[in-house]
């Protein structure tokens, strides 16, 4: 405001020319010609560019006070219509999405994207305290230095999961393939070393299946290090054939202690990362036989 005063008073009071005044103060000649013409019709306009101003520091207060209880709240945003109704609940001005956006993007640096969705039950109370737990449990393990071995499973429909490769335009775009049979089924053990033990079965995966591995795993594990009991861990996901009666009294039997990971917690499992690794390339690049038939 204070400079809108001074290029008014340079060019009435000391009568410099509007061009020079312009570059002093690095605008437009058009903008300096508006001030004077302003000022000479007594409009006052460095007064209403200050209630101007004004006007708009409170609606965005406003703005920001909406946003902020919805935050408090855990309130989804979805819209900018939406903050803009919260202001008239509270006896506000009509504001402008254009001006909920600026407040948006600038003081709580938010950008408007496409919603991931997650199913409900990944994202419910009980899952989300499930998965709090265990992290908390595993930070545990890991900071006192415990071995944990991660036990999970996955299915080989084939042998080459490349999905993109590079063509010209107009070409087709298609790969022969050909499906395993019978499907090869998949049980990794990966531990905090990088140690991997890996069984491939032709049987679909159940409580019979885990308990001949656990048992063999066991069995190798003691081979290594006959005191591995004392320091090691068994990290299973909520499987049904990883929590039954007799998976549980198995494992009570071979004397393991275990854990079980949060519900949902797929980013947390080193065997979700070996699986996408081993998936990455061609395993039978060779054409070798891979079935019965």
């Amino acid at each position: 405001m204070e400079e809108i005063g001074e290029v008014v008073r340079l060019v009435l009071k000391e009568g410099r020319t509007q061009r020079e005044v312009a570059e002093l103060f690095d605008l437009k000649v058009q903008c300096v010609s508006k001030l004077v013409r302003n000022e000479k019709l007594n409009r006052n306009t460095a007064v209403q560019l200050k209630e101007k101003q004004l006007a708009k520091s409170k609606t965005r207060l406003l703005i920001k006070d909406c946003v902020d209880e919805h935050l408090r709240n855990h309130w989804h945003i979805w819209t900018t219509q939406q903050v803009r109704e919260a202001v008239v609940q509270k006896e506000g001005p009509l504001v402008k999405n254009s001006e909920v956006r600026l407040v948006l993007r600038q003081d709580y640096n938010m950008r408007y994207r496409v919603l991931k969705k997650a199913g409900y039950q990944g994202n419910s109370q009980r899952c989300l305290v499930t998965r709090f737990l265990y992290a908390k449990k595993m930070f545990a393990l890991l900071e006192s230095g415990a071995r944990v071995i991660n036990i999970d499973e996955s299915w080989l429909p084939h042998l080459d999961f490349r999905n993109k490769k590079w063509k010209r335009r107009g070409d087709p775009n298609t790969v022969a393939t050909k499906a395993l049979s019978p499907k090869v089924n998949m049980i990794a053990a990966v531990d905090t070393e990088g140690r991997l033990y890996l069984s491939l079965t032709q049987q679909n995966t159940d409580t019979d299946v885990m308990l001949m591995f656990f048992s063999r795993l066991a069995n190798v594990l003691s081979q290594e290090d006959k005191d591995w009991r004392d320091d090691t861990y068994w990290l299973l996901d909520n499987a049904a054939y990883h929590k039954s009666a007799d998976v549980r009294e198995c494992l009570l039997r071979l004397g393991v202690k275990t854990v079980l990971s949060g519900q949902y917690a797929y980013n947390a499992a080193v065997c979700e990362n070996f699986f996408g690794y081993y998936k990455r390339e061609d395993q039978n690049p060779n054409r070798e036989r891979a079935s019965k038939k």
